[in-house]
């Protein structure tokens, strides 16, 4: 591969970090001012970075991630294998639906229940400052069966 060729392949690359990082943002009702600020950097260069013109250090990444809730890898578009890879969704829909099952619930409230489980299980945590990862996933389920199962007793 020679410069030419490199150089395509990141410009690419840029592009559709850029549509992602603005996708996010968008979601969030972000401005690009309030992302510059987030990220110690300019307006100019924020803008830059969403539209794809240019790259960013990881360092800059990460105060990025955590402002639109999501993940270093998530913006770079990198599958995170901790998060989605190791978990296959239907064997623990049904081990969850199973254990449901166990303890009283009906068929469909069960089936419910595993899928929620599983469901924040496979999606990035909302980042929680000072609150570890485990926790933020114990409440956050916690909170998902609260409002699927309204009549269910959580400690």
């Amino acid at each position: 591969m020679n410069a030419k060729q490199a150089a395509k392949i990141i410009t690419a690359e840029c592009k559709e970090v850029g549509a992602r990082i603005k996708k996010m943002r968008d979601a969030r009702g972000l401005t690009n001012r309030q992302v510059a600020d987030h990220m110690g950097v300019t307006e100019a260069a924020a803008k830059k970075l969403i539209t794809g013109e240019t790259a960013t250090n990881f360092v800059k990444l990460i105060p990025l991630a955590r402002l639109l809730g999501s993940t270093p890898n998530a913006i770079l578009g990198v599958n995170d294998s901790r998060t989605s890879g190791d978990i296959n969704s239907e064997i623990w829909i049904d081990v969850i639906d199973e254990f449901g099952l166990r303890f009283g619930l009906s068929e469909a409230n069960s089936r419910l229940l595993a899928e929620t489980v599983v469901r924040v299980i496979t999606e990035p945590p909302i980042p929680h400052a000072g609150i570890d990862r485990r926790t933020v996933l114990r409440i956050q389920i916690a909170t998902a069966i609260r409002v699927v199962l309204p009549q269910a007793r959580l400690k």
